[in-house]
Formats: structure tokens, C-alpha cells, sequence
């Protein structure tokens, strides 16, 4: 099995798995490096085809490694087991290829830079929103007097309204709040655009192993970066508007699982990719999210 890789715009190519590991191992591309072979629909992020997926998760997080072990990017002891017979790079089509040559590199411009079939992971990628704006708004919370309700507000009621247990004062205080949550969201839009400028990612993302990439592989341009945000938050969630917002949510839901992107990533021509989403990972994200309701519950007591 052969791929083609894109390195600086330049296709290189065709290699047998075990070299594009070994580039891998040398530092010489990454996760975010485009590669193809025939059978793909278009140029793909290494570590979104599963030949490389876990190699590239052990790469970026890599687990100490255990003394008697060789690492599984290929590097073999220099004494004891032998490493199994490499296939040679072919200088011609042969048996597995064909005369068929890769598709254009994706950059910047292209129409359609995202092949349809890219696993999207629309939900994912909403709850690593989600949680960037819980951030927020519980960080946010906590510089804001709250009114203590207690367990059992109204006995015999099992969801009483806001109304029937708070006074006028204390409602006034949480409505004081909501007026500065939609203020608050429009700040992290352009902090938001600053991490993605500086790291490629946000904490929600980081958390479920997401990364923004520009049509050259770098992090986003910061202009493209801080629009990407504001983009996200007008056009993907309504700016949460009551009625907007399941609208918005929804046609952001199948547009993305429908052709792998999104209006925004393909108009300013960006590109998300996805690390695995491993036990530990799954774990430490639900973790996470219960924190930050236990932060907002324990606020109100």
C-alpha cells in the first residue's frame, strides 16, 4: 500500500507505509500533513486515515516509553529482534498501482478543498464548542453576586419557575448577568481567534483532540481566525437566540455531516482535523463537563 504526501506544496511520492512512518518519526511531517493514495477520495490529514492515526496520537501525546520495548514508529534495538522485510519504493507502476496520478494538492482558492467523506464529527465538535462557552459563562458567574436557593425551593413542585421562590431583587441579579453573557460570548470570539492564531485550537478542543488548520498546514491567520469565531457564533448557534439558534444548529449539523465542512471553514478555507477519540479522552472530557456543573450548582448554594 502506497501513498503520495504533500510536504511544502510538493507532492512526494508514492511511499510504502513503513517510510511514511519513519518521516513521521523524523519530524520530517506530522498529523496535519495531506497525503493520498487511490482508493481515497481526496487529499486527507495523516491522522484521519487509519493507517497513521495512532501513530500520530502517540507521536503528539506520547506515554513513557517501556525499557524493554522498541518504539512502534519503527525504530528497531540496535541488538535482539529483527525488523520485518520492508516492501522497496517502486520506481514505476507495478503490482498495486497503477499509471493513475494523484489528485492537485488542496490550497488556498480551490473550490472545493474538502473531499466529501471526510469523517466531519459534527458532534464532537459541538460539544468542544459547548464547552469553550461553558468556560466562560461559569468563569463569568463567579464574578457576579447570585441569589442561594435551596434544595427544595417550592415542596410539592418538581420544576418550580425562577419566579415562585426569588424575589424581585434576586431575579433583578441574575437578570443583570444574562444581559452579560452575549457580551461576554463576543469577547471569547476574538480570544478564540487568538488561540487558534497562536495554537490551532481552544481548551474544548484540545479536550476532544481538535485542531483549525489554514489551506498550507499553519495555524489560521489571525483575521481569518477571529471571522472563523464570529462566523461560528452568528451563523452556527444563532448567536442564542431562543428561535434562532436550533435553526442555526441544525442546518450547521447537516451541512457539515453532509459534505465534511463548513460554510465558514470553506469560505475563509480552513480545515479541521480530528485526533482519536480514545476511553481516556471520552473520560476526561465527561469529568470536565461535570465540574463545570458542579461549579455552576455550587454558585447558587
Amino acid at each position: 500500500m502506497h501513498f503520495f504526501i504533500a510536504i511544502q506544496g510538493k507532492k512526494e511520492g508514492p511511499l510504502a507505509e513503513y517510510r511514511v512512518l519513519d518521516y513521521l518519526r523524523e519530524g520530517r511531517i506530522d498529523g496535519d500533513t495531506l497525503a493520498w493514495r487511490q482508493d481515497l477520495p481526496g487529499w486527507l490529514p495523516l491522522r484521519d486515515l487509519p493507517q497513521f492515526a495512532d501513530s500520530v496520537e502517540r507521536l503528539e501525546n506520547p506515554p513513557p516509553p517501556p525499557a524493554d520495548e522498541a518504539d512502534n514508529l519503527g525504530a528497531w534495538p540496535e541488538t535482539g529482534a529483527t525488523p520485518p522485510a520492508r516492501e522497496s519504493e517502486p520506481t514505476a507502476p507495478g503490482p498495486g498501482l497503477s499509471d493513475t496520478s494523484p489528485p492537485p494538492i488542496p490550497a488556498a482558492g480551490d473550490e472545493t478543498p474538502f473531499p466529501v467523506g471526510v469523517r466531519a464529527r459534527p458532534l464532537i465538535r459541538f460539544w468542544a464548542r459547548n464547552f469553550d462557552y461553558m468556560i466562560v459563562t461559569v468563569t463569568a458567574l463567579w464574578f457576579f453576586e447570585m441569589p442561594k436557593i435551596p434544595p427544595n425551593p417550592v415542596p410539592g413542585k418538581l420544576f418550580p419557575m425562577p419566579q415562585d421562590y426569588l424575589s424581585a431583587e434576586e431575579l433583578a441579579l441574575i437578570d443583570n448577568y444574562q444581559r452579560v453573557v452575549p457580551l461576554l460570548i463576543l469577547a471569547w470570539t476574538v480570544l478564540e481567534g487568538l488561540l487558534l492564531h497562536l495554537w490551532g485550537t481552544t481548551p474544548g478542543k484540545v479536550l476532544l483532540g481538535i485542531r483549525v488548520r489554514g489551506a498550507s498546514g499553519a495555524t489560521p491567520p489571525l483575521r481569518s481566525a477571529v471571522l472563523r469565531s464570529f462566523f461560528v457564533w452568528t451563523v452556527g448557534f444563532g448567536m442564542g437566540i431562543p428561535i434562532l439558534c436550533p435553526v442555526a444548529m441544525t442546518l450547521s449539523f447537516f451541512v457539515l455531516a453532509g459534505t465534511g465542512t463548513t460554510l465558514w471553514d470553506r469560505k475563509l478555507e480552513l480545515r479541521v482535523s480530528h485526533a482519536p477519540l480514545g476511553a481516556a479522552r471520552f473520560l476526561l472530557a465527561v469529568a470536565a463537563f461535570f465540574l463545570l456543573m458542579a461549579l455552576t450548582i455550587l454558585k447558587f448554594q
